[in-house]
């Protein structure tokens, strides 16, 4: 029980905190288990125009188990102090789910409106226009157990549709000229005190220079200039070898022997193979 008021303490803030725009829902002082609440008939439907009130009993061991839903204000889709068949009631509660709640409940349930009751546990089926007659005269009807009044609830969940689909007007966002000259002042720069003053001021001292050792002995190291005019010392050329006067330089012609042998050479082979045919066929006739 007292997870299940914990429970509906949490969801009581919430709806408080982001009320609905089209059911209110409040528990009883005296019994945080027993809620009572007001839905809009849906649009573009016989309910429209209508408001209707009801209440939840929640059972201790919620949200384990779903609630007893009963309708108060004769609407021609349900009975009136009746409990009524949902899959959001306490007659399946194996279709029900502990992560829904109270909103959700109420949002289903305005949604089965407007559908056929089809003989389930407590459904009516009046004619669109009685429905339609009922919508009208909703308004005045008023809870002897919580004192709601229809027209009032209406009045405050029609301003909260309202509020919900009003833009933001321009003149409401703040701007510079509607500022206080007090938001507009730049924040002074940091003072710097005399000390800070001094530290800025002092400059890097410069690294001593180091004394020169007199008996360090420098070796002389001649110019670049000195070194780029030193001349480079000539390498000997060998002799190229010269044909005797008189004596003509032969061009190779070795390409053109290897063509002309390997001609040579494939017409032998080709006469060779000849011959032996012969031989070979002459030898057969003599046996």
């Amino acid at each position: 029980m007292q997870n299940g008021k914990r429970r509906l303490l949490s969801e009581l803030k919430k709806l408080q905190k982001d009320p609905p725009q089209h059911f209110r829902a409040e528990p009883l002082e005296e019994n945080i288990f027993e809620w009572h609440f007001t839905i809009l008939g849906p649009e573009d439907s016989d309910f429209e125009g209508g408001v209707y009130h009801g209440k939840l009993k929640l059972p201790p061991e919620y949200p384990m188990k779903p609630p007893k839903i009963i309708l108060l204000t004769p609407q021609g889709r349900w009975k009136i102090n009746s409990k009524i068949c949902l899959s959001i009631s306490d007659f399946h509660p194996e279709t029900w789910q502990p992560s829904w709640g109270i909103r959700t409940a109420l949002t289903a349930l305005r949604a089965f409106m407007p559908t056929p009751g089809k003989g389930a546990i407590g459904s009516l089926d009046a004619s669109s226009g009685a429905r339609k007659v009922l919508a009208q005269r909703s308004e005045a009807w008023k809870c002897s157990q919580c004192g709601a009044c229809m027209r009032d609830v209406k009045k405050d969940l029609e301003e909260i549709q309202r509020l919900a689909c009003t833009p933001v007007a321009r003149d409401s966002i703040p701007t510079f000229d509607a500022l206080p000259p007090e938001a507009l002042k730049t924040t002074k720069p940091p003072t710097i005190t005399e000390d800070e003053d001094l530290v800025l001021d002092q400059k890097v001292s410069e690294p001593e220079e180091l004394e020169e050792e007199d008996d360090v002995v420098e070796p002389e190291i001649a110019p670049v200039e000195q070194m780029e005019e030193a001349e480079e010392p000539e390498v000997p050329l060998e002799p190229v070898a010269t044909p005797p006067p008189g004596v003509a330089t032969r061009v190779s012609s070795e390409p053109e022997h290897d063509t002309l042998n390997s001609a040579i050479l494939i017409l032998m082979t080709i006469i060779g193979s000849i011959l032996v045919k012969k031989l070979l066929s002459a030898f057969a006739q003599a046996l």
